[in-house]
């Protein structure tokens, strides 16, 4: 089963009071996020905002969050929308990317598997996390931190800052 979308905004918002948020996405995929997001007892501190980010995302951000979207396209598409995230964020700005990522070496790994289905079902892939700061960094993001959640699956969250220039 698919999460709901607004679940990850849901939670950044209890966890941090004080912040509001902005949940983007496809008109269809924004129909439960009202209830979700009430539920939560954050609805007052997030705006819905339906919208193609391959197109561009809402302006003036401090962080934009893409969890388990870069696996599914190919790199120009990635590099679009990075880009779109890096136009639209403000200088100095992060970018929050959770992904499964492939291990440095020849090493098991579910990444593996699911690297697979993204090449067969999407035409997406997993990447390591050499080639997602190459791939964020050609279009203007410096990769800051890496924390891996392997405790759960083999996703990472790598944190890029907006270059400035």
């Amino acid at each position: 089963m698919w999460a709901v979308a607004g679940s990850l905004l849901a939670h950044l918002l209890r966890t941090d009071p004080e912040s509001t948020g902005v949940l983007f996405d496809r008109k269809e995929a924004l129909a439960e996020a009202p209830g979700l997001l009430a539920s939560a007892g954050v609805a007052d501190r997030a705006e819905l905002v339906p919208g193609s980010f391959l197109e561009g995302v809402p302006a003036d951000g401090d962080l934009y969050v893409l969890s388990q979207v870069l696996h599914n396209w190919d790199d120009e598409r990635v590099r679009a929308i990075v880009g779109n995230c890096h136009r639209a964020s403000r200088p100095g700005g992060y970018l929050m990317v959770i992904e499964y990522v492939l291990p440095d070496g020849p090493e098991p790994s579910l990444a593996h598997l699911m690297d697979l289905i993204m090449l067969t079902a999407l035409g997406g892939r997993e990447r390591s996390r050499e080639q997602l700061a190459a791939l964020l960094g050609s279009s203007g993001y410096t990769l800051v931190r890496d924390t891996p959640m392997d405790r759960i699956l083999p996703w990472r969250i790598l944190e890029f800052q907006h270059k400035p220039g």
